[in-house]
């Protein structure tokens, strides 16, 4: 049973519940490029009606300067992710950005709220990394992987099982002489929203690492579907920002004292291979990239040292001979990157000025990582002015004021001229509820109150506002409009006021 705040009229009677789809927002945006949402938590909120860049403003959506949205409350969230629902929007953009590990909404708001997935403000706890057998005398240095493996339409099926089997080695190898934690994903299918569940976790423990290893098999074989994939470009310009960092509240952290990236590639489309950017090298790692196939596009340059860990294999077998190789680059002597003279490509952008947008997912209401502020919808909002206050007397003295606030409570508003006293109920109540306590609430009045009916559309402005004002954390209020018990439909008001305003959204009851 719903309990929902009962709005109070004299006169009127039973119970509906509505949205006003003539909303006090709705007024301020261009209807073709925006969809209203309505008062949220005391301002209009928006969802564009295209996607954009979440980094653009809001400002050509309407004609009052709007903002990318700020979220103050769960209540507040809950309201806007079931808007979209409603709306057919399954993620939209919001005004929280970062920078490294500093996050901060766009419009300045101070708010501390939030509702992240998998929040980038709060550590990762990693397990520790899994000791070798060895004496630790004899172990090598501690070290996180990455390693991505080419699922792309130019990589033969055998290429790309060849380099699990190849990591799966690896592991193996590695493990057995010092403590290691992996993270091993595919690019090449699909993209998926949100995209950072592509990227797994580092992971120390042998077992799920190689569970890790079948999953991704069973994925690639069974649900790699290669519509909007995942290409070189958009996997390698997030790393920096996922993996290749040292971050204090890094996305994916690691515990080891060196990090490693392997990347192999199949793609032969040298201009896409051109839009991935350098990463800037960090102390104690190496990147290590594989051109897998002779027509493969060269990705030396994307090497760390520069151009100095690139490794070509045009077969299986190549492939399967790369683990000496591979392991000598991590763990050789060459392996500590800030022993190397590093030659860096001018045009490098900074992935550490890159700014991380955000967005929030319909379904669940959690909000996502974006590492590449991709064009989606953007919520935004604008605050309405601040209403001036209704006088504290009734000026209208020659009626006898049934709304005096000392015996009443309730309110009259002189504006709609009705001589009508309106009164928001403190407490949430069922239907039967609301409509009992209209009845034998307040005895002073010559005539029964009841639940609201609303007659011209200023009436229906002024309650919306009232009851905002009133109850800013609510949206829905019961009021004295039913179906007609002979005509299911037709609605009528059950004190026999004509239903003259068809502006109603219906939502079912339950």
């Amino acid at each position: 049973m719903k309990y929902l705040f009962s709005l109070l009229v004299i006169f009127y009677s039973y119970l509906f519940l509505f949205i006003a789809s003539d909303d006090p927002c709705s007024g301020f945006i261009y209807p073709a490029t925006a969809k209203s949402f309505g008062l949220i938590g005391g301002k209009c909120i928006f969802v564009s009606t295209s996607t954009l860049n979440p980094l653009s403003t809001c400002g050509h959506l309407g004609n009052t300067p709007f903002t990318t949205l700020s979220i103050d409350s769960n209540a507040d969230n809950t309201l806007i992710s079931k808007a979209l629902v409603a709306a057919g929007v399954q993620n939209a953009a919001i005004g929280y950005t970062g920078k490294g590990d500093i996050w901060k909404w766009d419009n300045g708001d101070p708010t501390t709220y939030s509702n992240w997935k998998d929040n980038p403000n709060q550590v990762h706890t990693t397990p520790t990394p899994l000791r070798s057998t060895l004496p630790p005398a004899n172990q090598r240095k501690s070290v996180a992987i990455v390693f991505a493996v080419d699922a792309t339409l130019t990589s033969a099926n055998a290429f790309t099982f060849a380099q699990l089997d190849l990591i799966s080695e690896l592991v193996d190898y590695m493990s057995a002489r010092g403590p290691t934690e992996f993270a091993i994903f595919a690019y090449g299918c699909t993209k998926q929203d949100p995209f950072t569940i592509q990227y797994p976790y580092f992971e120390s423990d042998y077992l799920k690492v190689q569970k890790m290893i079948e999953d991704l098999k069973n994925t690639i074989l069974n649900d790699c579907i290669r519509v909007n994939p995942l290409d070189f470009p958009s996997m390698f310009n997030v790393q920096e920002n996922l993996y290749y960092n040292r971050y204090t509240n890094s996305p994916r952290p690691f515990n080891s004292g060196y990090i490693s990236m392997v990347y192999f590639s199949s793609t032969t489309n040298a201009t896409n291979i051109g839009q991935a950017r350098l990463l800037y090298p960090l102390s104690n790692s190496s990147v290590i990239t594989v051109n897998v196939g002779n027509r493969s596009a060269d990705v030396s340059s994307f090497t760390i040292p520069y151009r100095q860990n690139n490794i070509k294999v045009n077969s299986v077998e190549d492939i399967q001979n790369l683990l000496p190789t591979i392991d000598s680059i991590i763990y050789g002597s060459g392996s500590s990157s800030s022993s190397q003279n590093f030659v860096l490509n001018s045009n490098r952008v900074l992935a550490t000025t890159d700014t991380i947008c955000s967005f929030m997912n319909a379904s669940d209401g959690f909000w996502y990582e974006d590492f590449e502020c991709a064009k989606r919808n953007v919520l935004c909002q604008y605050f309405l002015p601040t209403p001036e206050p209704p006088p504290r007397e009734n000026p209208r003295k020659d009626v006898v004021d049934l709304c005096d606030s000392e015996y009443t409570n309730y309110t009259m508003f002189d504006i709609l001229d009705n001589d009508r006293c309106y009164k928001l109920s403190v407490q949430k109540k069922t239907f039967a509820d609301s409509e009992t306590t209209c009845i034998t609430d307040d005895t002073l009045f010559l005539h029964t109150s009841k639940l609201a009916s609303i007659l011209t559309r200023d009436e229906q402005i002024q309650l919306d506002s009232f009851a905002v004002n009133q109850q800013p954390e609510e949206g829905m209020f019961w009021f004295g409009l039913k179906q007609d018990p002979k005509n299911t439909s037709n609605w009528i008001y059950i004190n026999g006021d004509p239903n003259v305003l068809h502006t109603w959204q219906m939502i079912k009851n339950g």
